[in-house]
């Protein structure tokens, strides 16, 4: 009968082990991904950075374009108005 004991508090032992072992591993492999989740999410903040400096500089653009073809619809205007001026 003790021994009988003394066998199933060792097999109870190794099966506490085995499941201490397999949630280290688990934890393991819940750090890593953690980690590339990380990574991930660093890449994805410098790309929406780069697309929004990108649209700043297109804006910009733009606004530099519109103030050209305000001042070109002005010097028309211009030359329409008064044809005999010189320019």
């Amino acid at each position: 009968m003790w021994r009988y004991g003394v066998e199933r508090a060792n097999f109870k032992s190794k099966k506490s082990d085995d499941g201490l072992e397999r949630l280290a591993d688990g934890l393991e492999w819940l750090a890593d991904g953690l980690e590339r989740l990380a990574d991930g999410l660093e890449r994805l903040a410098d790309g929406l950075e780069r697309s929004t400096d990108g649209l700043e500089r297109s804006t910009d653009g733009l606004e530099k374009r519109l103030l050209g073809v305000k001042l070109s619809r002005s010097a028309l205007g211009a030359l329409i108005e008064e044809p005999e001026r010189k320019y």
